[in-house]
């Protein structure tokens, strides 16, 4: 892997010549770059995809929703919705998840509405990274992925890895997804499809 190496400000200056080494570092950074060899930032703050877009209220638009006006529970899986919810992650590393939704808990008491991120290894059973519930009549509107205080969660994640949502729902329920990312501390190219 090509390794990045700054170019330092005396080197790039109106009386600095054009060198060999600031050449080579022209050339090497963006490869490096490309390669996940970037320089030290945050951690988890570059967002590497994003499916969907929000400020954060109800008024954000929804990749899909779901809904079910009878009481049996009734669920949609995203899937094989790409682009809607749906992506496989083709670079294998650690990665930020963040999620959002909008959903209602319906018209009883006794029900609720979920949102479910999965993740599906190639070859491999589902496991769920994390849910979003809208449990009572009272819960109604945007709601972000919850991880114990924190917007997000570490995953790690192996080339050909599937992402996906389901949704459930009953008596007049709804829930649908606002947005999916995935963050990363290292610069680098696509990631998934």
């Amino acid at each position: 892997m090509t390794t990045y190496t700054a170019i330092v400000n005396t080197e790039i200056d109106k009386d600095s010549p054009l060198t060999a080494p600031v050449m080579t570092r022209l050339r090497d950074n963006p490869l490096a770059l490309s390669e996940g060899n970037g320089p030290a930032v945050a951690a988890g703050e570059i967002v590497v995809l994003c499916l969907g877009h929000g400020s954060g209220d109800d008024a954000d638009p929804v990749l899909w929703s779901h809904s079910e006006i009878s009481a049996s529970v009734s669920t949609y899986s995203s899937e094989d919705d790409h682009g809607r919810g749906s992506v496989t992650i083709y670079r294998a590393g650690v990665y930020r998840v963040r999620f959002a939704g909008i959903g209602d808990g319906g018209t009883t008491s006794a029900n609720n509405s979920s949102l479910t991120l999965y993740r599906k290894p190639t070859g491999l059973s589902a496991v769920s990274v994390g849910s979003i519930v809208w449990p009572t009549t009272s819960d109604v509107g945007y709601v972000p992925y919850d991880n114990s205080g924190d917007d997000y969660i570490d995953v790690t994640v192996a080339s050909g890895d599937h992402f996906y949502f389901l949704a459930s729902c009953r008596n007049n329920g709804t829930a649908g997804p606002v947005f999916l990312s995935f963050s990363t501390d290292q610069f680098f190219g696509p990631v998934g499809a």
